[in-house]
């Protein structure tokens, strides 16, 4: 698998068009005619629903130039984005300090999106086994499927 992963750059503009090219980039930077996964990067709402964002990373992914659509981010944004059949992964901080995500993500779990969590120690350095133990179990408290080395 190649890696793409500064594919959406930040810029002044976040809009369709922005989207478009920065796919289109990633493509020619990689060599490949599919990218697996792209994440719009922390987009307010306001960004992802009128500013066409979601709906040009939708049509790459319906063209076949994207597998997965996806969103990384928090607060409303993610919940906004959760809410939007074409987003197939999401990416937000899930640990035992910032739980947030938690409420929406277990709501979502019927729909089987993919979840990318992010600080799931919080920062710390990688915990023993008995703290992997207690992370386990806030994925397995929402319905989560665990798929750690515990």
């Amino acid at each position: 698998m190649r890696l793409a992963h500064d594919s959406l750059q930040p810029s002044v503009r976040r809009d369709g068009r922005t989207v478009d090219g920065n796919v289109a980039a990633s493509h020619a930077r990689v060599a490949t005619d599919v990218i697996d996964i792209v994440h719009l990067h922390s987009c307010d709402r306001d960004t992802l629903s009128h500013r066409g964002v979601i709906d040009a990373l939708a049509a790459a992914t319906q063209a076949g130039r994207v597998r997965v659509a996806a969103y990384s981010g928090v607060a409303d944004a993610l919940m906004y984005t959760l809410g939007d059949r074409r987003i197939g992964r999401v990416q937000c901080s899930v640990n035992p300090c910032d739980q947030e995500a938690l409420n929406w993500l277990g709501a979502e779990k019927r729909r089987r999106i993919g979840v990318l969590a992010k600080r799931p120690f919080a920062g710390l350095p990688w915990p023993a086994d008995d703290e992997l133990r207690a992370v386990r179990d806030v994925f397995t408290a929402v319905g989560a499927t665990w798929r750690g080395i515990i």
